[in-house]
């Protein structure tokens, strides 16, 4: 799909299947979404999933460039440590990691797979079930369908940049009919970029290397390093009616700015990996009744070579008594799940569908772990260097009395009319699950749209959702982390209205409002009080008119996000004596700006605007606000290369090189005064990268 083919009334019409698990026009859905195409992708320059994110309206994010590359909060729903309220899918199967409910969007996914990305904003629990609750993030991969039979293609990407940056994938799409076939892999490695002179407890010399800090270990990491090494495979093969695809993700990262350089060392591996296979089996029963059977076996978290440094003083001094050791550890989670959808259309004017669920889940307690010997020693005397300095890894699989089995049932039914021939669309749906663990939740669905015109539709819609407490929040006991095996199910109302438009021949708007009312969220170990969330979303595209013979192919983007997050009542953090009702780190205002054009026949340009406002934090953070500020990037891209067939891309990052910061993730209470220990587990400024280039070529054979 290329967007400069599509009118904006054309771009009304793109069909998506995320929103109500059948095929609809954007215009249809009384959700807001949001469609990127691989068009758009190649010519903004991404090389990395999570560089999309940054333009995407109605998310704030706190990157630390660790474990998590980042995370995202969407609509003000700030949850901590991890993205667990929203629903990461490839091809519409989840891909979130089952043990934190993470959805992890980092550098390992192949940019050279995607047809398009599908956002969903808002719960979608009536259709979806538990944990689809902000959103959903669907990317939708490539296959031989649009090839012609007997044909094939394969389209590589690769590039090298700053801080030691490489990366290369290839995807290969096949159509032999009956049979199409895809099959995608990419390889990342990084040195990410260095934060050992940013503020607060990441100073180079003074914390990483200093034996007084870090005793035995000192000399076996004397300097701070950050590196990632992912990779990835996405496949899958379709024959006739039946469709069979595997996907593996796995990240290999420091730990960047997440945690005070004094509790542990960003050099050590965090490991994440997914495995997800399934099945899918798609029957046209009549030109009325289609069938879906879905089944999927995902095994994912972090294996035994996942590392962990701890490092903590006895008191609020560094000249108390130390105690520091080195870990392996692990955790693990398993689950099958088979549905069993179907979509009925008696008439032309009406659709219904539903479908029932059965999943059934092994998961990990607590972190297992491989214990070093502590070394415990007064600052200023010598050590002993214990016999077991580096420990042995736990050993594989579930472990004898640390696991809990999950069963869960669901089914929904959902029905769309037509109306006034065609101009008002109707939907309503609801669904019912039970769980072994949190019992049974029912969880309704309305939404209308009105055309007022072809180029203009109205829509608005209640949805709700639910978030099952994550195993690692009930039983993963560590040190930074607070659990509760008796945590409630997060709920959320979100009632939404909104308009999608073409004013003019070029020139068309997305505009929506929307209260969310969220109860029971959870914030590590505890269900926080009642969050009230009142937001604005704006979207708007002008297809710029060739005005000369050398500029052309001129679009230009804007985006713009308003958000009012509260708690019902006033909270109160007793170690920084802060208190508010702001939902912390979420700004009130953000816009991103994209301007694209091609010059004469073998340039395009690509300029890129992020701002985002000022932030007052967490209150138990004990530095009140993060400030504002505007980051710019250009992506400059030789095109029609040997017929179409090869662009060179050359990308810089941060532009004007500007200093800028995210809030620390979780509690953030590590605070920034070296002249003791750090407070908390979790730093209170997360460093964003300066000014960083990337060199790459695109082939499509």
């Amino acid at each position: 799909m290329d967007i400069f083919e599509l009118s904006l009334e054309d771009l009304l019409n793109v069909e998506i299947v995320t929103a109500s698990k059948f095929q609809e026009s954007i215009n249809e859905t009384p959700s807001n979404v949001l469609v990127i195409t691989r068009k758009e992708i190649e010519n903004r320059g991404y090389t990395s999933l999570y560089e999309i994110m940054y333009d995407i309206p109605g998310f704030d994010i706190a990157a630390a460039f660790s474990d998590l590359t980042q995370l995202h909060y969407a609509r003000g729903n700030r949850t901590g440590s991890f993205n667990e309220r929203t629903m990461f899918m490839i091809d519409g199967v989840e891909a979130n990691i089952l043990y934190a409910q993470i959805m992890n969007i980092s550098s390992d996914f192949p940019l050279s797979a995607i047809k398009q990305i599908e956002i969903i904003y808002g719960p979608a629990s009536a259709i979806y079930g538990p944990n689809v609750f902000s959103g959903i993030i669907n990317v939708i991969t490539e296959n031989g369908s649009n090839l012609p039979e007997k044909s094939s293609n394969i389209y590589t990407r690769s590039g090298v940049g700053s801080n030691n940056t490489q990366f290369a994938e290839a995807t290969y799409t096949a159509n032999f009919s009956p049979i199409e076939f895809s099959l995608s892999y990419r390889r990342f490695k990084s040195n990410m970029f260095d934060i050992s002179n940013a503020p607060g407890y990441f100073a180079n010399g003074q914390i990483i290397g200093n034996p007084d800090i870090w005793g035995p270990y000192a000399q076996y990491y004397p300097e701070y390093q950050n590196s990632s090494n992912d990779h990835s495979i996405i496949s899958k093969v379709k024959f006739k009616e039946i469709e069979l695809g595997y996907s593996r993700l796995f990240t290999n990262h420091g730990l960047g700015s997440q945690y005070p350089y004094d509790k542990t060392l960003p050099t050590t591996d965090w490991i994440f990996q997914r495995d997800i296979l399934y099945l899918k089996i798609n029957k046209d029963l009549s030109e009325k009744l289609k069938l879906t059977f879905l089944g999927v076996n995902q095994k994912c978290g972090s294996p035994s070579q996942s590392q962990f440094a701890l490092g903590d003083n006895q008191a609020d001094h560094w000249d108390s008594t130390r105690t520091v050791e080195f870990l392996n550890w692990k955790y693990m989670s398993e689950r099958w799940a088979i549905f069993q959808d179907f979509e009925y259309r008696p008439v032309t004017f009406l659709t219904i569908n539903g479908g029932v669920k059965y999943s059934l889940g092994t998961y990990q307690k607590s972190y297992e772990l491989g214990l070093s010997d502590q070394t415990t020693w007064l600052p200023g005397q010598s050590w002993t260097t214990p016999l077991r300095l580096f420990p042995v890894a736990p050993s594989d699989g579930f472990s004898a009395g640390n696991t809990f089995i999950e069963t869960d049932y669901g089914a929904f039914l959902q029905s769309k009319v037509l109306l006034m021939e065609n101009k008002m669309s109707i939907v309503g749906g609801v669904r019912y699950d039970k769980n072994n663990n949190y019992g049974e939740i029912v969880s309704p669905r309305l939404g209308a749209t009105y055309s007022i015109s072809t180029n203009t539709a109205l829509k608005a819609s209640y949805g709700t959702g639910f978030q099952t407490p994550a195993p690692r929040n009930r039983y993963g006991s560590w040190g930074g982390l607070d659990v509760n095996p008796n945590l409630k199910p997060d709920k959320i109302q979100a009632l939404e209205m909104g308009i999608s438009s073409k004013l003019f021949k070029n020139f068309g708007v997305d505009a929506f409002l929307f209260y969310n009312k969220i109860t029971n969220s959870i914030m590590q170990g505890e269900n926080l009080p009642e969050k009230n969330i009142y937001g604005f979303e704006s979207r708007l595209n002008y297809i710029l008119p060739n005005l000369t013979g050398w500029i052309k192919n001129a679009y230009l983007h804007f985006n713009y996000s308003y958000l009012k997050p509260q708690y019902a009542q006033e909270r109160f953090n007793a170690n920084t004596q802060r208190k508010s009702k702001t939902i912390g780190d979420i700004a009130p205002h953000k816009f991103n700006m994209i301007l694209n054009f091609e010059a004469f026949k073998y340039a395009r340009i690509n300029f890129r605007v992020n701002f985002v406002g000022e932030k007052e934090t967490e209150i138990s953070n004990p530095i009140e606000k993060i400030d504002p500020y505007l980051v710019s990037h250009l992506s400059l891209q030789v095109i029609n290369i040997f017929e179409n067939k090869c662009t060179v891309v050359f990308n810089i990052n941060n532009i004007f090189n500007a200093e800028y910061y995210h809030p620390g993730m979780d509690k953030a209470s590590a605070g920034e005064d070296l002249s003791s220990p750090s407070n908390g587990w979790y730093s209170s400024r997360l460093p964003q990268p300066g000014r960083h280039f990337m060199l790459g070529i695109n082939f499509n054979l």
